[in-house]
């Protein structure tokens, strides 16, 4: 019960009432649903006859004067084990209540419970915590002695359940399989073992050249060297390279959560975000070392990212794993990808934690399933057409990695790329003019890129339009027609996408129509193509709603509503955040936090944000954390951020901030240059502003609207 999930199903049948009982309560108040079945099978320590006693003397407990206020005594187990629960909860509390709201318990395993996968707590385990020989009671026995009459109905239903179920489970072997998005690398293995998977320049400028067979080999080892060694849950802290895409890979394939780090944070920042994801190891690239605490509860995987493999054999902790574990299989288990087992994992079960850019303060870990990465990851491959490869073999996927890995699982492009055999073309850091090199004389046919690293891309001085089409899959702010029409003068097509982290990255896209070629003018075209458009074909229809959930805003372009959705794209939840939790699913329903309006064609344009997000380079930067860090400096009264438009990133931070001696000499580059020690250097504003007076609203509120009038005054002044 260390992840989050939808629902947890606890079978009974073992565990010690109290400790039980108690893990039960903490998970509740932490925002998990949970079930618990087979109440009938608990156990409690101690002898039979000694519990039925001292049972017997609580049924003849009463208050004093009034037998209708209690206590009230339960004979169910099921009711037993709820009021330990209870007593363990502030239960007349609005949080305990809402807590105890989440918990349902049943004698037996009722539908629908009875085809759904079943855990154990092991720190609550009577074989595990009851030294050999103590006596122990089972509930449904006691509570038989002490009138409870229906433990023979419930024994008749088991053993009906029991036969049903072994038939049910049979028959769903035959038309069913988990979706595990790690199986589309065996599987491209097993079609074209020869194809070139990787193509890579390496941290000392040799070229790494693997193929399929290759690639999925080296994550086979991995994923039996986190099984080996027992790691569960692996944090990656890589740029682009191969080694980031075999740990997302072998993380999977070993059963365990991959959990991506953003390398351009502090090492502050990065430490929280392991912590909260409870990692017990990381994979680091050489470069990022020094970004790790120095006492840690966690083990380290360093990568040099070497070129040269028997020299890697010799220097790379994270060569050495990879072949530790192939070794183990080669020479010891011999079960190869079969061993793992990867196709019979849970779907519904996490399979990683992918943070938010923590808008409204601290990052928050998304949870993804397997199955949503999985059903993601075929929505991309068809909206993004990146099975390209003819009948013949030709024309085969090049993806190019301008986006980062890390971000919402790469947007499931590792897997998707893998599914249809295609060139992972990894990049260590964006180097506009080494990309133009890679798209003339390697060759690219697919890129992700947010509009700003679009433009620095056309920027360079070695742009020109290039002989076979470029498919750019555009997200993360709302680009310009202008931008789009200079990427189509360069033969690079935009396809415009929407989505976030909660929605494995993006879920809709605005399709380009044949009619609009007759049908509207040029600059009618360039606006069109900067709509958000239609959901993907594996998710649900995309909403625009004006309150709550009930009413979708009209499809006039005008009324503007917020964007929700349910369904396949959604992820699992915020782990352990169960105020996020009620707060983003209330309805039953995602909450974007994105406003928009709904054209006459069902297409969805996004206007604002409904929090002061701004959004930097593709990076989301939350005000408050920066004015958070700003209140920190020696003599700042007060601060308010905002973003401002940027010719490079779209738009950067900028602080006005009133002091606490107004007309001493304050040093604007002192407090940027002590930020940067404090937080990443995008999240630090370009600009900073002393006024005297911050606008405020009747209730203290800050005008954040007045604060961007004003900057836009002062820039027309110039």
């Amino acid at each position: 019960m260390s992840t989050f999930e939808p629902v947890v199903v606890v079978d009974g049948k073992g565990h010690l009432l109290g400790r039980l009982a108690s893990t039960v309560a903490k998970q509740l108040l932490n925002g998990q649903q949970v079930v618990i079945v087979r109440c009938e099978a608990l156990n409690i320590s101690g002898e039979f006859f000694r519990s039925k006693l001292k049972y017997h003397a609580y049924l003849r407990k009463a208050t004093r004067y009034n037998k209708t206020h209690g206590p009230f005594h339960f004979r169910a187990p099921s009711r037993i084990f709820y009021k330990a629960v209870r007593g363990m909860i502030a239960h007349k509390t609005p949080r305990g209540k809402a807590a105890l709201e989440r918990l349902k318990v049943f004698e037996g395993v009722p539908p629908p419970y009875d085809r759904k996968k079943r855990v154990v707590v092991p720190q609550a385990l009577r074989v595990l915590r009851l030294k050999p020989g103590r006596k122990y009671t089972t509930i449904g026995r006691l509570s038989h002695e002490v009138g409870w009459k229906y433990q023979d109905v419930v024994a008749r239903l088991e053993e009906k359940r029991k036969v049903k179920s072994a038939a049910y489970y049979a028959k769903k072997g035959i038309n069913h399989h988990h979706m595990n998005p790690c199986f589309f690398l065996p599987r491209a293995a097993a079609i074209e073992p020869d194809a070139l998977a990787i193509h890579h320049r390496a941290a000392d400028n040799g070229i790494i050249k693997r193929t399929y067979r290759e690639f999925s080999n080296r994550v086979r080892g991995l994923a039996y060297y986190f099984r080996l060694h027992g790691y569960k849950k692996v944090a990656i802290l890589s740029p682009n390279t191969p080694a980031h895409l075999e740990s997302m890979f072998g993380a999977i394939a070993s059963g365990g959560v991959t959990i991506g780090l953003n390398y351009r944070l502090t090492a502050d920042e990065i430490a929280y975000k392991i912590k909260i994801g409870e990692a017990d190891l990381v994979i680091t690239d050489f470069e990022f070392t020094g970004l790790l605490p120095q006492i840690t509860s966690f083990d380290v995987l360093v990568n040099k990212d070497l070129s040269d493999l028997q020299r890697a054999k010799q220097e790379c902790a994270y060569t050495k794993a990879i072949y530790e574990g192939l070794n183990w299989d080669n020479y010891e288990y011999k079960k190869g990808w079969d061993g793992l087992q990867a196709e019979n994992q849970d779907e519904n079960t996490t399979v990683g934690l992918y943070y938010t850019s923590g808008t409204t303060g601290r990052p928050k870990a998304v949870a993804y399933s397997h199955r949503g990465l999985y059903l993601a990851t075929l929505g991309h491959m068809i909206e993004s057409q990146l099975n390209c490869q003819t009948p013949f073999g030709k024309n085969r996927c090049k993806y190019l990695w301008t986006l980062p890995m890390f971000h919402a699982s790469g947007w499931t492009y590792p897997y998707g790329v893998a599914a249809v055999r295609g060139t992972h073309i990894c990049l260590r850091k964006i180097d506009v003019d080494y990309i133009w090199d890679v798209m003339t004389e390697v060759g690219v046919s697919h890129y992700c890129a947010a509009p700003t690293v679009n433009t620095l891309i056309l920027q360079s001085p070695k742009s020109k339009p290039l002989l076979n089409p470029v498919l750019v899959i555009v997200a993360a702010s709302p680009p310009s027609g202008t931008l789009f029409k200079q990427m189509l003068a360069h033969n690079l097509i935009p396809i415009h996408t929407y989505g976030l982290t909660e929605t494995y990255g993006p879920f809709t896209r605005l399709n380009f129509l044949e009619s609009w070629n007759s049908s509207m003018t040029e600059p009618e075209r360039q606006a069109a193509l900067t709509r958000q458009g239609h959901a993907f074909i594996t998710s649900s229809k995309l909403r625009v709603v004006r309150h709550g959930i009930t009413q979708d805003v009209a499809q006039d372009g005008k009324e503007i509503g917020e964007i929700i959705i349910r369904g396949n794209f959604v992820a699992q939840g915020y782990y352990k955040d169960a105020n996020a939790n009620r707060e983003a699913f209330e309805g039953g329903w995602f909450h974007s936090g994105d406003l928009a309006v709904v054209h006459p064609d069902g297409t969805a344009q996004i206007l604002d944000r409904k929090k002061d997000i701004i959004i930097s380079g593709g990076e989301n930067i939350s005000t408050v954390v920066v004015e958070d860090v700003i209140m920190q400096y020696e003599g700042i009264l007060e601060v308010s951020v905002i973003g401002i438009p940027d010719e490079i990133y779209g738009e950067r931070p900028k602080a006005f901030i009133t002091l606490k001696h107004p007309g001493t000499n304050f040093d604007t580059k002192a407090l940027r240059s002590w930020m940067k020690t404090k937080m990443g250097n995008f999240q630090v504003p370009k600009e900073i502003e002393i006024i005297e007076l911050l606008p405020k609203t009747s209730t203290g509120k800050i005008k954040k609207h007045v604060l961007k009038a004003i900057n836009a005054k002062s820039k027309s002044k110039l």
